[in-house]
């Protein structure tokens, strides 16, 4: 796991528990990181006061699962060293992030897929029964405003609807106005928000 997500449930031994965490995760040479939400306001306090870093919050969105027009979209059955190339390219975090995607996907059991248009838009998708989860979108920064960000992301849509989803969720940064305004045009609404703490 990259982070620990509490659900709202905390132990009672607040204090007891995070010290837990974080002698598990350095045990394993891993930053310590908290995912929190609006619920985590003991815990959130409790983390800053231990100098942990807030991230900016990160917009949780949700639709219906809906078939647009069929995209013409290349669908990987897995991640690729060409498909990790294009995203690490096109993200400013991009190589450290590639090497987390590659890792986690490798042991992931449920159904998913990797998604390239144009070798200039990537994403990633993931069936839990009759929720998808859409992932990793990424679009070449000298190709941007040309439709390729609603195209990847329809066509995982697509895939989700072949697979018998019904709903869809996805991530994305509070200030990235265009991709939340392209989310809502796709029939996504905001659903919650969450935030890092992190401490070295």
């Amino acid at each position: 796991m990259n982070s620990v997500t509490t659900f709202g449930h905390v132990p009672f031994e607040m204090f007891e528990a995070v010290e837990t965490v974080e002698r598990r995760y350095r045990a394993r040479r891993r930053q310590v990181v908290f995912r929190l939400t609006p619920l985590d306001t003991e815990l959130d306090d409790l983390l800053f006061a231990r100098g942990y870093d807030r991230s900016e919050e990160i917009v949780v969105m949700q639709a219906p699962v809906r078939s647009g027009d069929q995209q013409r979209i290349e669908i990987l059955a897995g991640v690729t060293a060409g498909w990790l190339e294009r995203y690490a390219a096109f993200r400013p975090a991009g190589p450290a992030r590639a090497a987390e995607i590659s890792e986690s996907l490798a042991v992931l059991s449920l159904p998913h897929a990797t998604f390239l248009v144009e070798e200039a838009a990537v994403g990633t998708a993931v069936l839990q029964g009759r929720w998808a989860g859409l992932f990793n979108v990424a679009v070449d920064p000298d190709r941007r405003r040309l439709g390729l960000g609603r195209r990847v992301s329809q066509g995982m849509l697509d895939w989700a609807a072949r697979g018998g989803a019904e709903k869809a969720y996805l991530q994305v940064e509070e200030d990235n106005a265009a991709a939340v305004a392209l989310y809502r045009s796709l029939g996504f609404e905001e659903a919650y928000r969450y935030w890092y703490r992190r401490r070295d």
